[in-house]
């Protein structure tokens, strides 16, 4: 598994690179194929009064030349070779109807230039773009060219679009070319030749028009490789679904780029229908706005608004449902509010991506700087559009550039998570080299564990057993004893006895005694039962004063309450802790003074036994400190853990040694009252 995961890795980053190699060598080639604009001249000669004079003009050195100026213009007239044309009236060219008052947005019109040069001995050629939306082209008296069907009405006419480039080898050394353009529009917005006619060798115009379809090839193809690349990453990540999103959005652009200037579609489809074509062109623009919002919304969950989102969809659906039935005359009036609510929508994105960048998310700055490529050159599109400009359109320029800016964030975050997976290789190699030796520390430690258990299981057997021993002589020699004693008062009041046997009973009975006090004291060593009448306190204090007087210390006992709310279980354990306590400070050091502390807390009860006694009297250096886990200090800490508590012990800065043990109390808030705490 973990060398599939490696091969997987390894593959995205090799398609990486090779995704990232093969857009910068399309992007130089994208620009190192479009040789309009490495002409010499900066500026061309424009037509003045319908006439273009070209006399000084080196086509070989200077090149083609765009027939753009004053055109003599005759709206709402269809006017062929050989018809009086009065010269009274000019327009622009390039320009669109809705511009001009002398005519609608949709009519008829026709366009006459004369262009004057010196005679060449080379053919020329006339190159056309798209005009809006059916032409006719007539060159000194012959039709050259004719796209769709020119119609002074709707029902008589067609319309199409179709850039050529139409070669003049009949006019060959020809000093004068009249140009007669028809121009007919019922199916678009507006109509008009909305772009420049070119003039010139027909050598190089063709190799113009060829590098311009090979640039939008290249275009198609590179956004296709990207729509394809995205689509295989999702196959292999599922669980990452904007990858599918991000193939959709490449999808969308790479056929955009089949239909604005050249329509490429038309050379694998060239009966495609006007209205599909037109159609198609505007909706692979209107889905890409919610085809990135998905996507980005998908990003950046966090810092894109639900009710944003869903504007944008909701918005988007409108526009597209206007293509779908509505006509070409009328849908495409949608363009220009929809540049509005594009340009709304990608700031709105921009925002969300800059909340992106403020929370450091990985690869939002390259997206946000692809974004503001793509706003760019909408922003030049609208303008061109709207005749302010004539840089030409750079949609999917901004696309492409879109999509590449994607594919280095999509970099940076397999990036990083390839190191996230390295370092956690390395760890995991790290864990498994160290494995043998961290078994075998572990299983050492479930030994000594194992071991521990079975010594404090050895001492709570032997707790209880002492325990059963205790309350057996307490039960049955402790009666005995009782028994002789009261036999032996009663012989003494059975009236006149001999001497001698009196003696004896006087002697038996002091026996008795003794083995009576005896017997108690050891059975307080085995099974202290007087701690239930007495209480722990005074069990304690008199344990106190019978080891003052059997040795030379002080013994002092610091407790705030009378009554300590322990069971009695619980109370024999710890008044075994305090005396092992003190016989262990007599028999491991030279104390002259014991201290026992008794706290009570509100959920804690804490016992100290410290004595002085941790410097030797001869030396006055510190007593070595006994290894942890002695059988004294074993017992202690199995009575605390036996009632949930916890026991240590250890030397004092000052030479002192202490033991201290804590026990959860279990006595309720009104018995801590009833304690005066």
């Amino acid at each position: 598994m973990r060398g599939s995961g490696r091969w997987k890795n390894d593959t995205f980053r090799i398609l990486l690179y090779v995704l990232i190699a093969v857009l910068l060598v399309i992007l130089f080639f994208y620009y190192a194929l479009d040789r309009r604009h490495t002409l010499i001249p900066k500026e061309f000669p424009r037509a003045e009064k319908g006439v273009l004079e070209l006399n000084s003009w080196d086509f070989s050195t200077r090149g083609p030349v765009p027939l753009d100026g004053e055109w003599e213009f005759y709206p709402n007239r269809l006017l062929f070779p050989g018809d009086v044309f009065s010269g009274d009236s000019y327009t622009e060219v390039p320009s669109r109807w809705n511009y001009d008052d002398r005519i609608g947005n949709h009519g008829y019109a026709t366009y006459r230039l004369v262009v004057d040069l010196a005679a060449e001995e080379y053919p020329l050629a006339i190159q056309n773009g798209s005009l809006s939306t059916a032409f006719r082209l007539f060159i000194n008296g012959e039709n050259i060219l004719e796209v769709g069907q020119v119609g002074v009405e709707a029902e008589s006419s067609q319309p199409a679009y179709r850039p050529a480039t139409s070669p003049l080898f009949m006019m060959r050394a020809e000093k004068s070319y009249e140009i007669i353009l028809q121009v007919s529009n019922w199916d678009y917005r507006t109509g008009g030749p909305w772009s420049s006619l070119w003039f010139g060798p027909y050598e190089t115009l063709s190799s113009w028009h060829w590098i311009s379809e090979v640039r939008g090839i290249i275009l198609f193809s590179s956004l296709m490789i990207m729509a394809f690349f995205y689509t295989g990453v999702y196959l292999l990540r599922r669980h990452e679904g904007y990858y599918l999103y991000l193939s959709l959005l490449s999808l969308l652009f790479a056929l955009r780029a089949l239909f604005p200037d050249h329509y490429l579609i038309l050379h694998f489809f060239p009966t495609l229908p006007f209205r599909l074509i037109i159609a198609c062109e505007y909706l692979t623009l209107y889905l890409a706005v919610p085809a990135a919002a998905i996507l980005f919304h998908n990003m950046y969950p966090r810092q894109f608004d639900r009710r944003l989102y869903y504007t944008i969809l909701g918005t988007s659906s409108l526009f597209t449902l206007a293509v779908l039935i509505l006509p070409p005359a009328l849908f495409t009036y949608t363009v220009y509010p929809f540049y509005l609510f594009l340009s709304v929508s990608l700031f709105s994105m921009v925002y969300v991506m800059l909340k992106a960048v403020i929370a450091n998310v990985t690869g939002a700055l390259l997206t946000l700087l692809g974004t503001c490529f793509i706003i760019a050159s909408i922003i030049n599109d609208f303008f061109y559009l709207s005749f302010t400009s004539r840089t030409g359109t750079f949609i999917e320029l901004g696309m492409i550039f879109f999509i590449f800016f994607q594919a280095l964030a999509l970099a940076m975050k397999m990036t990083s998570s390839f190191q996230e997976v390295q370092k956690l290789t390395e760890s995991l190699g790290h864990l498994n080299e160290n494995l043998e030796e961290e078994v075998e520390r572990r299983t050492g430690e479930v030994r000594s564990a194992h071991e521990a258990m079975r010594d404090l299981e050895g001492i709570r057997c032997a707790e209880e057993e002492r325990k059963r021993v205790g309350r057996d002589l307490h039960d049955t020699l402790g009666q005995s004893i009782h028994a002789m004693e009261l036999l032996g008062e009663s012989v003494r009041l059975q009236g006149e006895i001999p001497r001698d046997l009196e003696r004896k009973i006087g002697g038996m009975l002091e026996l008795n005694e003794e083995i009576k006090s005896n017997l108690y004291t050891i059975i307080g060593e085995l099974y202290p039962v007087g701690i239930g009448e007495r209480g722990l306190l005074a069990a304690i204090e008199r344990d106190a004063e019978n080891l003052m007087a059997r040795h030379d210390l002080s013994v002092d006992i610091f407790c705030p309450v009378k009554d300590i709310p322990l069971d009695l279980s619980c109370t024999g354990d710890v008044y075994n802790i305090v005396r092992e306590g003190m016989t262990n400070a007599l028999r491991h050091a030279s104390p002259e003074k014991i201290t026992i502390s008794l706290d009570v807390g509100d959920t804690l009860f804490t016992l100290r036994v410290t004595n002085d006694g941790a410097f030797r009297k001869s030396s006055g250096e510190p007593q070595k400190a006994q290894k942890s886990g002695g059988h004294g200090t074993s017992i202690m800490s199995y009575r605390a853990a036996s009632h949930g508590g916890t026991f240590s012990s250890g030397y004092g800065e000052d030479g002192t040694y202490t033991i201290e043990a804590t026990i959860p109390l279990k006595s309720s808030g009104k018995d801590m009252e009833k304690r005066g705490v």
